[in-house]
Parts: C-alpha cells; structure tokens; sequence
C-alpha cells in the first residue's frame, strides 16, 4: 500500500504481524483481532520477536470473534491481514467464505488491501484452489506470493498492487526496524528481493 494508516490483522498469533504493521511508516493504529484470550496472554513469552507491541501505543488488541467484529464494526482501514489458523479446523472455515470477504472488502478503504495468510501444509491443492476462487469472487485483482516455511499468501484488491512503492524503496535506503525484520525473516535487504516472493500473477493462480 502506498500510505498506510490504520491496519486491522486477524489472529494475533505470536504478535510479528501485529508488530511489523505497527511500526511500518505512517501508519496510525492496528486493530487485532483474537478470538483465544489465552494467545494474548502468552504474548510477552514471544516479547523478543513481537517487540513487546502489546505495550505499543498505536496497537489495539481485542478479544473477540473476527467474524463478528467485522460485521459489526464501522471502522474503515487501508490494509486487512488474515491469518487465522487452518481452514478445516472447526469455527475457522467461516473466516475464508465469500461473505467474509465481501464484508472485508466494505471495511477497506479506496485503494485498500486484503492478504490472506494460508497454511499450505495440511491442505489439498484443491481445497486451496476453493480459497483462491472464494478470494476473487470478491476482488478483482488476486495473487500469490510465498510466506516462509510451508506458508502462502493471497493478496487481493480491486486496483494494482504496486510492491515498489517510493515509501517501500525508502525503507531500504536507511537503517530502520522494519528493514531489520525484512532482512530477518525474509533475507531481503533491496526492495527487489521481494520478488522471489511471488508465485503467480492475478491470471494463473486459480
């Protein structure tokens, strides 16, 4: 996203997401939303790769059913990021249904951005082919990008997503904390190097 503001991310998990997005430029507050009061609870376990963001001043955690807060929320943001737990696991397969994601494209804002996060292992090609389709019924614009390890993300929105923005590039030109988690988890220290993350291209991925 060219000027990110306010973020809402879906699943708290070990808080890198939530943490990344918090202190990514420009960006005014995260919204996360975990539905287990237990994962929030054991955050400052994960404190040294979470950067404490549960003590973050623009970060909002809220206990609550991402489904429900969303339908029901009027909140607005520029970029929605869902990575609940695997969709065959009982009480998650509602958060990659074509409503979620049409009420997920209503909370975006013009220019908006929506990944979804999914764990590929444990998962029929197939099942993951349902995904990707349920995804576009919604946006018009879908790809696929590699996470780390077994994990894949879909990114959707109704415009061209453009990974080489000039507030991307600018992360790389100088020393900062986002730039020290790219080149942490994702090796990537030039702006370019994020292209080996790409698998498929809005045409080929279902």
């Amino acid at each position: 996203h060219p000027a990110p503001r306010r973020v809402l991310v879906i699943g708290f998990g070990a808080g890198v997401t939530t943490h990344v997005a918090a202190i990514w430029p420009g960006v005014e507050r995260v919204d996360t939303v975990e539905i287990e009061p237990a994962v929030l609870q054991a955050a400052p376990y994960f404190k040294e790769i979470n950067g404490e963001v549960y003590r973050h001043p623009r970060s909002r955690l809220i206990v609550d059913d991402a489904r429900h807060f969303l339908f029901t929320a009027r909140d607005r943001y520029d970029v929605i990021i869902s990575h609940p737990s695997n969709p065959w696991i009982a009480g998650i397969g509602n958060l990659f249904t074509s409503e979620f994601y049409r009420e997920a494209k209503a909370r975006l804002n013009s220019g908006g951005i929506f990944l979804q996060w999914v764990q590929a292992y444990h998962l029929l090609p197939e099942d993951f082919s349902l995904v990707a389709r349920t995804l576009q019924s919604a946006f018009r614009r879908i790809s696929l990008w590699y996470g780390v390890s077994d994990d894949l993300l879909l990114v959707a929105s109704d415009e061209a997503v453009l990974p080489f923005t000039p507030q991307y590039r600018a992360l790389f030109q100088h020393p900062s904390e986002v730039s020290r988690v790219m080149r942490r988890y994702l090796g990537v220290d030039q702006p370019e190097g994020t292209c080996a993350y790409v698998a498929l291209d809005r045409k080929s991925v279902v």
